[in-house]
């Protein structure tokens, strides 16, 4: 049996190869345990491969980013078929495999038969608030504003994130004009401050008439026309220059 594991993750990927040796081992209990790296003589590699086990026994063989010594991997990619479908265990952890290695004929053919891993690193990925399109609106800065709407509104999922986070912008304002402190309206300090601040720029009428104007606008219900462009009108037609 081989399986393959590969990803830029690497302590992850690490761990979770060790933990399928580990459960191997547990399982056969006389198993031999063989690993392989890029400084493993290849005179004894072919011994090594041999589906012979030692005295009976299976083998847990572990290629550990091996494939740096091109012979290791010449001799690998020969006999991978055998590995394949050997009743030992091979596992070749390559945290970069090649591109070509899994399109190789052997691997097609044999697919159902090998166990493939890949644990990518994945990016911290910082969701999008839209803070910037609500500040711009309580300047009523009409230009500004449609100009960073069309760029953020081309992920079409933004636009139910733009329009909750503007209605939401106008709401704690109206709590800034009403309320005297954080405490008071229910929220950070912070957002108070910051829409406080705002009150200064926006009055409680105008808050309260763009928050009614959003939630009475259905940009859903003209279906002919694309929703990006509903809103996009809603800016120009009501936001003061």
């Amino acid at each position: 049996m081989l399986f393959i594991l590969s990803g830029s993750d690497y302590p992850k990927i690490r761990n979770h190869t060790e933990a399928i040796i580990n459960n191997l081992k547990n399982r056969k209990t006389e198993s031999q345990y063989i690993r392989v790296t890029e400084q493993t003589e290849c005179e004894n590699l072919e011994s090594v491969l041999n589906t012979n086990s030692l005295f009976g026994k299976k083998k847990i063989v572990f290629f550990d980013n091996a494939f740096g010594n091109k012979e290791i991997k010449y001799i690998f990619e020969k006999n991978i078929e055998e590995l394949i479908n050997s009743e030992n265990f091979f596992l070749l952890l390559e945290y970069s495999i090649p591109a070509d290695f899994l399109k190789k004929k052997e691997i097609i053919k044999n697919l159902k038969k090998i166990k493939i891993k890949k644990i990518e690193k994945r990016e911290a990925q910082t969701k999008p608030t839209f803070f910037h399109l609500s500040d711009l609106l309580i300047k009523q800065n009409k230009n500004a504003l449609w100009i960073a709407f069309c760029r953020e509104s081309i992920n079409k999922e933004n636009l139910d994130l733009i329009i909750n986070i503007i209605s939401w912008q106008m709401k704690m304002i109206l709590l800034a004009h009403i309320c005297k402190n954080a405490k008071e309206a229910k929220t950070k300090e912070f957002v108070f401050k910051k829409s406080k601040e705002a009150t200064k720029k926006m009055t409680k009428e105008k808050a309260l008439w763009i928050l009614e104007s959003l939630q009475k606008e259905n940009f859903n219900h003209i279906k002919k026309i694309p929703k990006r462009l509903q809103i996009e009108n809603w800016i120009l037609k009501n936001i003061e220059t």
